[in-house]
């Protein structure tokens, strides 16, 4: 879990929507005191003096989102990895996402993902996840970017020994060499 200075949690699930939406139809800001994400449409002026007066208040940081040509070289590397050298179904799927990819369409990754989607096997599960991994990614890396401070706290489970051990910064391991 990611915290303020002030110990307030930062909603990650907001900041990675923020990110992820490419529509243009909304603009996100990032509450540097509260760790909240407020979203704004962008389809009146009303919504414009908002977004602007947020800004203005130096409170809230506009949320870049991932633009569709950053996505689409994920989901290239993603079909490399995992398709490219598959069966064959997996490396028809893989050169039908590629010529998509690398085509000049404007929605050519929206294409790439109903492929995906169509794929009776569930590689769309895979990218998902794939793809989640490179906002979270991306999410922590304009962290480091933004004028606060942010702690990234380890959030187990409580239960088990390993979870209190790395809750409390002891998560060493160290290991006695055989004798024998």
């Amino acid at each position: 879990m990611f915290l303020l200075s002030n110990g307030n949690k930062i909603d990650t699930e907001g900041v990675i929507e923020a990110m992820e939406d490419t529509t243009g139809a909304r603009r996100y800001f990032f509450d540097i005191e509260k760790g909240d994400v407020v979203c704004v449409e962008k389809n009146n002026g009303k919504n414009k003096e908002k977004a602007e007066s947020l800004v203005k208040s130096g409170r809230y940081i506009e949320i870049p989102n991932v633009p569709d040509t950053e996505q689409k070289k994920w989901m290239m590397k993603f079909a490399q990895e995992f398709l490219k050298s598959g069966n064959k179904d997996e490396k028809s799927l893989y050169a039908k996402i590629a010529k998509l990819l690398s085509g000049k369409k404007e929605n050519s990754f929206n294409m790439a993902l109903k492929a995906l989607e169509k794929d009776k096997i569930g590689w769309i599960h895979g990218w998902s996840q794939w793809q989640r991994n490179c906002l979270w990614e991306e999410m922590e890396n304009w962290f480091s970017v933004l004028p606060v401070e942010i702690e990234d706290k380890f959030e187990g489970c409580d239960d088990c020994e390993l979870c209190k051990l790395m809750a409390q910064g002891e998560h060493i391991c160290r290991y006695k060499r055989s004798k024998s």
